[in-house]
């Protein structure tokens, strides 16, 4: 698709985004937001922490070949993964570091 395409399709810009991030992001988002309940929470930590590198590495293989024409395009789905991805890993980065500190020796 080249600037001829998105010329003709503008209107559909943002429908492509949402999908976009739904389809990509927000697999990983959800990985990283599931809370499995029962599970020892070592072996929950582990098992989401792998899921989601397999998952990051699949979407990293696939987006690598991507080409995006539009630099203001592209800028935009930067930041729309950014503002969708990086809260939730924040957070889920805090969750682990407080598990690590309740099963350290001492706690």
């Amino acid at each position: 698709m080249g600037d001829s395409w998105f010329k003709g399709h503008e209107q559909y810009k943002d429908y492509f985004m949402t999908l976009y991030l739904r389809e990509t992001w927000g697999k990983i988002v959800a990985l990283l937001s599931q809370d499995e309940e029962g599970s020892p929470k070592s072996d929950s930590v582990k098992k989401r922490l792998k899921e989601f590198n397999q998952a990051l590495d699949e979407m990293y293989e696939k987006q690598s070949k991507w080409a995006v024409p539009s630099e203001k395009l592209r800028l935009k789905m930067c930041r729309v993964a950014v503002q969708a991805f990086v809260p939730v890993y924040k957070s889920y980065l805090q969750n682990i570091s407080l598990l690590e500190q309740e099963g350290s020796p001492g706690n």
